[in-house]
């Protein structure tokens, strides 16, 4: 109840004195209890362990790799509040990349995804999941685009066009729809599909797709790609003006072939790891990754560490037993040259 109330709190939908109540007076009044018994929404949205009476009630995500292979996965599982939350935080933190920006005194991050349009995916697909199919929504994460996917069907006589157009709200689940819109997490009856495109025209992303081919709706959301173009012609121009200026002679013209295809390459989270590196001071993997404010896990590591390494910027100290637990990782001068010209693209915008 505690995300409920939170939310509730924050709307004029429901006042205090309906909210400072027992949970079940609270049940009651949101028609949630029928014949004394729990209905089937009251347990999706509250109960800790849906599972246990309605299979199928979790998210599915996964990473897919440029061979469309699972790199990684998670579940979550809980009440669909806390699915809703759980699933935003380790979308942003674990999936999802960032986007570097120069120019200011301090570089900022913005993730590749508007995460109110990401939101609203989620809300929409568990307010219009057919829960009687029992299978999990699914979220599935590539390098260019996610895929948000819950099974279940149009309204009788809708079409796409319908759909995605002004339109009346008709949810399949209407007191699980209802209980999220006096809770605040839905703004307002039949908007879910145009906040997503709004919030993607904001950012320039190219227009949503929805599929309804597969016995339900897949929403895809892609990135417009600029990210890798910008900053491949900020190490044209922090490259040029360091020639010209001659202040490193270290750095030929030959790296401006050689440097703006690698950052084209790498993830922004691996820019900024090499950003922050120390010069000259090896450091254990634990740290490295700490530089990125990111666990020491392996599926961190391997996203945002090895190909650095791979690209000859950061290199091991014991190359002959690479996984050894005395392994010290350190910015080679290659690395080095890499990291000037990133500092000088900040310099040079600022």
């Amino acid at each position: 109840m505690i995300f409920f109330r939170k939310g509730a709190s924050q709307t004029t939908r429901l006042s205090e004195s309906e909210l400072v109540v027992s949970n079940e007076i609270l049940l009651e009044k949101l028609n949630l209890i029928s014949n004394k018994s729990l209905t089937r929404a009251a347990i999706l949205l509250f109960h800790n362990n849906p599972e246990k009476f309605i299979s199928g009630a979790y998210i599915k995500i996964g990473f897919f790799n440029e061979h469309l292979e699972v790199a990684f996965h998670d579940e979550i599982h809980g009440s669909l509040f806390y699915q809703i939350e759980e699933t935003i935080e380790i979308l942003t933190k674990k999936y999802l990349r960032t986007n570097l920006r120069f120019g200011d005194i301090k570089r900022t991050e913005e993730l590749d995804y508007p995460v109110r349009a990401l939101r609203e995916a989620i809300i929409n697909a568990i307010a219009h999941k057919d829960y009687s199919l029992h299978n999990p929504v699914q979220i599935k994460v590539f390098e260019n685009k996610i895929q948000i996917f819950n099974e279940g069907t149009l309204p009788n006589n809708w079409t796409i066009e319908q759909f995605l157009g002004n339109h009346p709200s008709r949810p399949a689940n209407p007191m699980i729809a209802n209980v999220l819109f006096r809770a605040g997490y839905i703004e307002a009856w039949g908007t879910g599909i145009s906040v997503i495109i709004r919030e993607c025209n904001i950012r320039g992303l190219p227009l949503p797709q929805f599929n309804f081919d597969f016995g339900g709706l897949m929403v895809e959301i892609q990135q417009n790609n600029l990210n890798a173009k910008v900053l491949s012609s900020g190490l044209y121009k922090a490259l040029e003006l360091l020639l010209s200026q001659g202040s490193n002679p270290s750095i030929t013209d030959r790296n401006i072939s050689e440097f703006a295809p690698i950052a084209k390459r790498l993830e922004d989270k691996s820019l900024s790891l090499i950003i922050a590196f120390p010069e000259g001071d090896p450091l254990r993997r634990k740290d490295v990754m700490t530089l990125i404010d990111l666990t020491n896990q392996t599926y961190n590591t391997e996203r945002y560490l090895t190909p650095l390494i791979k690209e000859g910027l950061i290199s091991q100290i014991i190359k002959s037993r690479p996984n050894s637990s005395n392994q010290r990782y350190i910015l080679t001068e290659k690395g080095s040259k890499f990291k000037y010209i990133l500092r000088s693209i900040t310099k040079n915008e600022s």
